[in-house]
């Protein structure tokens, strides 16, 4: 379920400027779904063995946390945090559109302050990075994020062996401490 947080702005704030982080909602993911780049739907569907709508849907539902990232009042990307209340680690995900790719420097800057408001709240995060997805490490890496020693792993093919490891895709994982 998500915590109650306060929206880096609100909603009326928000569209009065050009971009804003809220807290995201079911509309929010209903717009993206549509909208959600075909590689990382392909990618979903074949190695977690559901699609990309019902990953955000369950990621929503567990996450302590999440926000949708607006360009002129409309959702580019979802993206929060699954920790534990024991725990001062928190797992952060993040679901893009290809718009992301159109606003590559607000993307940048809104990312430094979300992960710096992330550190707040949480002292050590970790995402797991498809390793084939160059974009993703290298703004994972620019944001100060390094990756874990022998921490990678694969998910195998669903579709063909559900119950036996077949390599599949790669993920590494990355982590950053706040200092």
């Amino acid at each position: 379920m998500l915590a109650s947080i306060e929206p880096f702005v609100s909603e009326m704030e928000a569209r009065a400027k050009r971009s804003a982080v809220v807290p995201l909602r079911p509309e929010h993911v209903e717009y993206l779904m549509p909208r959600v780049a075909i590689f990382d739907e392909d990618t979903v569907r074949e190695h977690w063995g559901s699609g990309a709508t019902e990953m955000l849907q369950l990621a929503v539902r567990s996450s302590v946390l999440a926000w949708a990232g607006l360009v002129d009042g409309l959702p580019i990307c979802a993206f929060g945090l699954h920790a534990s209340i024991t725990s001062d680690t928190a797992i952060a995900w993040l679901i893009p559109t290809p718009e992301v790719r159109r606003h590559r420097r607000l993307f940048w800057r809104a990312s430094r302050e979300v992960v710096a408001m992330m550190l707040d709240r949480f002292p050590h995060l970790v995402v797991h990075c498809q390793a084939n997805y160059d974009a993703s490490r290298k703004w994972l890496e620019r944001l100060g994020f390094v990756e874990i020693p022998n921490a990678s792993f694969h998910v195998a093919h669903q579709r063909t062996t559900p119950k036996a490891f077949v390599p599949g895709i790669g993920f590494s994982t990355l982590h950053l401490t706040r200092t």
